[in-house]
C-alpha cells in the first residue's frame, strides 16, 4: 500500500504543476502570406490577382526550396500548401513546414524559424499578359507550378510570417483522463 500511495502522490505532485489551459503535442511548424503580391516586381511584372489558374498545382500542392534549385535538396518538397486563395492583394498561401529530421530540411525549416528566410517566390507559366502604357507587363492568366520558399524573391512583397505551431489546448481535466486512460486506471 506504501508503493501505491507513494505512485499517486508523485502523480499528484507532476499533475498539481499543470494549471488552466496546456498545449498539446505540435501539429508542426506553419508560415502565410502573399506567395505573390499584386504589385509591380522586380522584373517590371505584375500577376492580377484573378489570373491563377491552380487545378493542377492542387492536385500536388508541395513547397519547394529556391525553386529546385538547392545543391542539396533539389526538387525535395520542404513542405506543403494546406491553403491557397487569390485575395485582392496577391495569392495568399499557408504552408505545412515538413516536420523530417533530414538536415538539409531541417536547415530550411530553421532559418524559417529564426525569420532569416521569410520570402515565397512562385513558378508559373504566363498564359496571356499585355504590356501598359507604362511598360509594365500585366499578367491575365498563369498556371502555377510551384510555390518556394526563397531568400531573395523577384516579388519583393512576397513575404510570410509564422503562424505558430498549430497547437491544441486542452484542459488539465482532458490530460488527466488521458494520462489515466492510457495508463489503464
Amino acid at each position: 500500500m506504501t508503493t501505491n500511495k507513494k505512485a499517486k502522490t508523485k502523480n499528484l505532485i507532476h499533475l498539481t504543476c499543470l494549471t488552466g489551459q496546456v498545449k498539446a503535442e505540435s501539429d508542426g511548424v506553419y508560415i502565410e502570406g502573399f506567395a505573390n503580391k499584386k504589385v509591380v516586381d522586380r522584373a517590371n511584372e505584375v500577376i492580377e490577382h484573378d489570373a491563377w489558374d491552380l487545378d493542377n498545382y492542387k492536385k500536388n500542392p508541395v513547397i519547394l526550396y529556391n525553386h529546385g534549385f538547392d545543391a542539396r535538396l533539389g526538387a525535395t518538397p520542404i513542405g506543403k500548401c494546406v491553403k491557397i486563395e487569390p485575395k485582392e492583394e496577391g495569392l495568399y498561401v499557408k504552408v505545412k513546414m515538413s516536420g523530417v529530421s533530414d538536415p538539409d530540411i531541417k536547415r530550411v525549416r530553421d532559418l524559417v524559424q529564426e525569420g532569416m528566410l521569410r520570402a515565397f517566390s512562385v513558378g508559373f507559366d504566363s498564359k496571356e499578359a499585355d504590356t501598359d502604357e507604362k511598360g509594365v507587363r500585366r499578367i491575365k492568366k498563369a498556371e502555377l507550378f510551384e510555390v518556394s520558399v526563397v531568400g531573395v524573391p523577384m516579388n519583393q512583397d512576397s513575404l510570410f510570417s509564422i503562424s505558430g505551431k498549430m497547437l491544441d489546448k486542452k484542459s488539465l481535466e482532458q490530460i488527466v483522463a488521458t494520462v489515466c486512460e492510457k495508463k489503464g486506471a
